[in-house]
């Protein structure tokens, strides 16, 4: 047995579910659950993994109450849930993701989403090499007190302060760093956003579009 969180759903045939789980393994897997329709995401379970090409997985049972999300937690969720599912391919290992999304979801779930969310955009970017490179052009150690700006690379380049997207050394250590604060993490949410867009490739994201529609019902009305 096996614990899992799942990540996407959709009806496969008459009495299966086609999903997409994360194991405890740090494996992201699409697979087929039997009789699946009363799972759901954000739902720790367990279950026996088997087969070879598509995975079946049987004898699941949930280890823990839904994660009682709503609003913008869950749009924060479903945020994560969906970086998760395009940027990792199927059957891909990634060291501490089910340690990071668990903590994410579980943090979403205490209102405290803006953070967990950040840490685990920076976790899933450093896996894939797409994070930022903690030295400028010159291979020299970034300077607080300068500027630099992020290329489409992922490596910081030294600039002047007028340059668009400049910004101090101190700020993009401590993206590097992963201890930005609410002073910072504006800053950071707009890096994380560039870095992971190009990492899409551009993708549309139905979470993104949620998220427009909740701000605009909250402060409008």
């Amino acid at each position: 047995m096996q614990r899992f969180w799942l990540i996407r759903r959709q009806p496969y045939r008459e009495t299966s579910v086609l999903v997409t789980v994360l194991t405890e393994q740090d494996q992201l897997l699409r697979a087929v659950i039997r009789g699946g329709h009363g799972r759901s995401e954000f739902e720790l379970c367990e279950g026996a993994f088997s087969g070879t090409g598509l995975t079946r997985i049987q004898q699941v049972a949930p280890l823990a109450a839904r994660l009682p999300l709503s609003g913008i937690q869950l749009i924060s969720g479903l945020y994560a849930n969906e970086i998760l599912y395009y940027l990792i391919p199927d059957g891909a290992v990634c060291p501490g993701l089910f340690d990071a999304y668990t903590g994410c979801i579980t943090d979403c779930a205490r209102d405290l989403q803006a953070i967990a969310l950040r840490t685990l955009e920076r976790h899933l970017l450093r896996d894939l090499g797409r994070y930022l490179y903690p030295s400028d052009v010159s291979h020299e150690t970034v300077q607080q007190d300068r500027y630099y700006r992020v290329t489409e690379d992922g490596r910081l380049v030294e600039v002047e302060a007028c340059e668009p997207d400049a910004a101090l050394g101190e700020w993009w250590q401590m993206l590097m760093d992963g201890q930005w604060s609410e002073h910072t993490h504006a800053f950071a949410m707009r890096v994380h956003r560039s870095l992971l867009d190009r990492a899409l490739g551009g993708r549309r994201l139905v979470s993104r579009e949620l998220l427009i529609e909740w701000k605009k019902t909250t402060y409008d009305s």
